[in-house]
C-alpha cells in the first residue's frame, strides 16, 4: 500500500478516536436549532430497537441515505462497509461473491458463508443475491457469526435486507434516469389503502438496461451491459390491532452478460507450453492479436470467443404473520423461491476455446418455514426468544465445459450436478438485567443437515460416460452458542464483549470430474471473540462505534483447480486450512452543523493461514486469505445549501477505499488487485415540498481502473485471468413523490 494511502487511512482512524472531544466542543457552541442524528431502528435481534442498543457489529443504511448517494445496487452499498467485499461473480452479473471480515464463499456453486435475507427469508444460491435495491426501507449488515439467531450458513456474518411495508396512506413515486453507456433506469411505487386501517397495498417495479462498458472486438458485441426488470406486490392485513399478515410476491428477469474475463499477465513454461500442445501457438494474440488488440490490454476491450449470454428468472414468495399479546409475540415467516439460470461465459479470457462453459437450464426452488415466540417479563429484567426453523432445496446444475477443443471435441463434456437439502433448527436467546446498566444474554441453535447428491459426467461428442454417481447422503449438525455480557457506561454509552461461535454446512464436491473427487468435506467452524463501544456524544450530534474481533476458524473448505495429465479438469474441495483472523472496526456519524454531516469508516482485517495444505500447491500456510483487503475505508461528507423560495440543494461526496486483495489461495500478485480508491459525487436539487427531485452524480469520478476478482490459471494454462470493475459513470434522474 502506498505512503499517501496509508496516511490517509491512518489519519482517518486517528480522527475517529479524537472526534468525540472536537465535537462535544462544536456542540457547545452550537444554536439550540442545531440538527441531532436520526436515530435507526434494527431488527437483529429479532425484535425492533435502537442500532446503538444492539451489541453486535452492524451498519444500517436507510433509504435516504442510499438514495442521497445514488446507490442502486448492493455491490455499490458495500464500499461503506468496513470489512466487506462484495462484487460479482464470474458465471452471473447478478451472483454474489461476499467475504466479511474474511469469511465467505469463493465457489459460486457452494453454500455461502455471508448470508442474505430479504424480509427474513435466507437466499441459499449466490445466483439472484446481487440485488438492485428498490421500495427498500433499510440495509442491515451484522458482522461475524450470526449463527444463533439467523442460523444457516452465516459463518461470516449476514446482511438483511428489509422492504417496505404498505400503509394507510396513498403514495405515489416515480423516477427515470439516463447515465454513460446509453443506461437508461426507471423506478416507480405506489401504495393504496384498500380498507382503511385493515388491508393495503404497495407495488413497486425497477428496470434498467446499458450497452455494456467492455467492448469485445472479435464479434463487435458489447460486454458488461445490463438488462434487468422486476416488480413486487405485496399486502398488508391487520384485521384486528394484535395481528398483522404482510404478504408479498416478486418477479426478477436480469439478462446481463456475465462479466468479461480478461488475460492479465502471461507466464512463460510447462503451463504454457501445456496448452500450446494442444491448441497451437497463441503468441498472436499475446502482442497483437485480431483488430491489433493485446491480450493483456487496457480491461475495456476484450477478444472472447463465447458470447457470455446470461439470463436470470426469479420468482419468491412470502408470508410473515405477527400475532401480540400481553408481553409474548408470536410470529410465522413462510418463504419460496425459484430460480432459472442459463449462462454461457468464456473463461479462459482469450479467442480460442481453452475454457469456456454454458449451462442451458440451472434451476434451484427453496422453501422455508420460521416460528418465533418473542417475550419479556412485566418488570423489564428478562426478554426472550425462542424459534423453530424448516429449510429444504432442490437444485440442478447441468454445465457443458469445452476444455481445449484443439483435440477434436473430445474435450467437450458435460456435467449434471442435483443436489437436495433439508436443515432443520432450534433456536433461543434469552437477556437478563443483573441491574439498570448490566445485561447477560446467552443464546444457542442445535442445526441438523441432511444432504443428497448425484452427478453424471460424459464427453460429449464420444458418448463416454467418465462417471456416475447415483446418490451419496450425508449428515450435518452442530451446536453455535453465545454470550454477551453490555454494560451501560452512561446514558448514551454501552460498552460490550461477546463470544459465539459459527457454521457453514459440509457438501460435495459440486465440480467433481471423477467418481474419486465427489467425497465429502466437513462443516467450517469459527469462534469470534469481540468486544466493542457504541456512543452518541454532543448531545446526539455525533455517533461512534467501534469494534474489535479475535477469531479462530477451523476446518476451512478450500477449493482447488487444475489439469491433470490426461488433460482433464480437476476440481478438489478439502477442509485444508486453519487459520486466526483478528481486527476492528470504526464507524463515525457527525452532524457537524445544521446543514453539514460528515461520516467515516475504517476496517482492519489480519487473516492469514496458520495452517493450509493445499492439493495441488503444496504447503501455503502464512499466506493471506482472497478476497479480504487488509485496509477498508470510508470518509463522506453530505452538505445541504437552502436556496431561495424554500429550494434546497444537498451535496455528497465520499471516497471509499480497498488495499491489496489477493484473489487465489496462492497469493499470485500477477492476478491481485494493488489497491485502490473510488470517488462518488452526488447533487440533488428539491422542490420546497421534497416531492420533486433533480439529481445529477457520478460514480468513480476520476476512471479509476481496479480489479475486482481474478482466477489463477498461471501453473495449467500459462496465463492468469482478472475481471474488472466499472468506470466512470455519469448520470442524471428526476424522481417525483406524492
Amino acid at each position: 500500500m502506498g505512503t499517501f494511502k496509508r496516511n490517509l487511512l491512518s489519519a482517518v482512524f486517528v480522527g475517529v478516536l479524537i472526534q468525540p472531544a472536537f465535537a462535544q466542543e462544536a456542540a457547545e457552541s452550537q444554536d439550540p436549532a442545531a440538527r441531532t442524528l436520526d436515530t435507526v431502528v434494527v431488527t437483529a435481534t429479532k425484535r425492533e430497537e435502537n442500532l446503538q442498543d444492539v451489541p453486535i457489529a452492524i451498519t444500517a443504511l436507510t433509504s435516504e441515505s442510499l438514495d442521497e448517494r445514488g446507490i442502486t445496487n448492493l455491490a455499490e452499498a458495500a464500499f461503506l462497509i468496513p470489512n466487506l467485499k462484495l462484487n460479482h461473480g464470474r458465471d452471473s452479473a447478478g451472483q454474489a461473491t461476499i467475504h466479511i471480515r474474511g469469511v465467505g464463499q469463493s465457489d459460486e456453486h457452494g453454500d455461502p458463508g455471508v448470508g442474505i435475507y430479504v424480509d427474513g427469508v435466507f437466499l441459499a444460491r449466490s445466483y439472484g443475491a446481487l440485488f438492485d435495491l428498490y421500495d427498500l426501507e433499510r440495509v442491515e449488515v451484522l458482522r461475524g457469526p450470526q449463527g444463533t439467531l439467523f442460523g444457516r450458513n452465516t459463518i461470516g456474518g449476514a446482511i438483511s435486507l428489509v422492504t417496505k411495508k404498505p400503509g394507510n396512506d396513498e403514495e405515489f413515486s416515480a423516477e427515470v434516469g439516463y447515465e454513460s453507456f446509453d443506461g437508461i433506469m426507471l423506478k416507480g411505487s405506489a401504495q393504496v389503502p384498500l380498507v382503511q386501517d385493515v388491508l393495503s397495498a404497495r407495488i413497486s417495479m425497477a428496470a434498467r438496461g446499458s450497452d455494456g462498458y467492455t467492448f469485445n472486438a472479435l464479434n463487435n458485441e458489447a460486454l458488461n451491459n445490463s438488462g434487468m426488470i422486476g416488480g413486487r406486490a405485496a399486502l398488508r392485513f391487520t384485521p384486528t390491532p394484535n395481528l398483522i399478515i404482510d404478504a408479498s410476491v416478486e418477479k426478477v428477469v436480469d439478462e446481463a452478460n456475465a462479466p468479461a474475463s480478461f488475460v492479465s499477465s502471461i507466464r512463460p513454461g510447462p503451463g504454457l507450453n501445456f496448452v500450446q500442445s494442444f491448441i497451437g501457438p497463441i503468441s498472436d494474440y499475446v502482442v497483437g492479436g485480431p483488430a491489433g488488440v493485446s491480450l493483456s490490454g487496457r480491461p475495456r476491450t476484450a477478444l472472447l470467443d463465447a458470447s457470455n449470454d446470461s439470463r436470470l428468472d426469479i420468482w419468491g414468495a412470502n408470508v410473515t404473520g405477527e400475532y401480540a399479546w400481553d408481553n409474548i409475540t408470536f410470529k410465522s415467516i413462510t418463504g419460496f423461491r425459484e430460480t432459472e439460470n442459463t449462462i454461457r461465459s468464456d473463461l479462459d479470457g482469450s479467442p480460442l476455446v481453452i475454457l469456456d462453459q454454458r449451462s442451458e437450464d440451472f434451476t434451484q426452488n427453496q422453501f422455508s418455514q420460521e416460528f418465533q415466540l418473542i417475550g419479556d417479563t412485566d418488570s423489564g429484567k428478562v426478554n426472550w426468544l425462542l424459534g423453530a426453523y424448516y429449510f429444504s432445496e432442490e437444485q440442478s446444475l447441468p454445465i457443458v465445459v469445452s476444455l481445449l477443443t484443439g483435440l477434436g471435441g473430445d474435450r467437450d463434456f458435460e456435467r449434471t450436478v442435483n443436489q437436495e437439502a433439508v436443515s432443520t433448527a432450534l433456536f433461543g436467546s434469552l437477556t437478563y438485567a443483573l441491574n439498570d446498566r448490566l445485561n447477560v444474554t446467552v443464546g444457542g441453535r442445535y442445526t441438523d443437515e441432511e444432504k443428497k447428491f448425484n452427478a453424471l459426467r460424459r464427453t460429449i461428442r464420444l458418448g463416454v460416460v467418465t462417471f456416475n454417481e447415483p446418490g451419496i447422503t450425508d449428515n450435518f449438525n452442530d451446536f453455535a452458542p453465545r454470550i454477551t455480557i453490555d454494560y451501560d457506561v452512561s446514558d448514551e454509552t454501552m460498552a460490550y464483549v461477546t463470544a459465539s461461535k459459527g457454521f457453514k454446512s459440509g457438501g460435495f464436491n459440486t465440480r467433481a470430474a471423477s467418481s474419486g473427487q465427489t467425497q465429502f468435506f466437513k462443516p467450517e467452524e469459527v469462534i469470534n471473540y469481540e468486544t466493542g463501544l457504541k456512543t452518541r456524544f454532543g448531545g446526539g450530534i455525533g455517533q461512534l462505534n467501534v469494534s474489535a474481533f479475535y477469531m479462530d476458524y477451523t476446518d476451512i473448505q478450500q477449493q482447488a483447480f487444475f489439469v491433470n495429465n490426461r488433460g482433464d479438469l480437476v476440481s478438489s474441495v478439502t477442509n485444508a486450512a486453519e487459520a486466526t483472523v483478528k481486527g476492528i472496526e470504526g464507524e463515525l456519524l457527525l452532524a457537524a452543523t445544521s446543514n453539514l454531516e460528515l461520516s467515516a469508516s475504517i476496517g482492519y482485517t489480519d487473516a492469514q493461514f496458520d495452517k493450509f495444505e493445499d492439493v495441488r500447491a503444496g504447503d501455503l500456510s502464512n499466506l493471506s486469505f482472497q478476497d479480504t483487503p487488509e485496509f477498508t475505508g470510508n470518509i463522506g461528507a453530505s452538505y445541504m445549501i437552502d436556496l431561495a423560495n424554500d429550494w434546497s440543494l444537498n451535496l455528497v461526496g465520499d471516497y471509499s477505499y480497498r488495499s491489496e486483495t489477493f484473489f487465489d489461495r496462492s497469493n499470485a500478485p500477477e492476478i491481485a488487485e494493488d489497491g485502490f480508491g473510488l470517488t462518488n459525487i452526488s447533487a440533488t436539487l428539491s422542490t420546497p415540498k421534497k416531492n420533486f427531485d433533480l439529481i445529477v452524480y457520478a460514480h468513480n469520478l476520476f476512471d479509476e481502473e481496479y480489479r475486482v476478482s481474478g482466477v489463477n490459471l498461471l501453473n495449467d494454462f500459462g496465463y492468469g485471468l482478472n475481471y474488472y470493475g466499472e468506470p466512470r459513470v455519469i448520470g442524471g434522474k428526476i424522481r417525483f413523490k406524492y
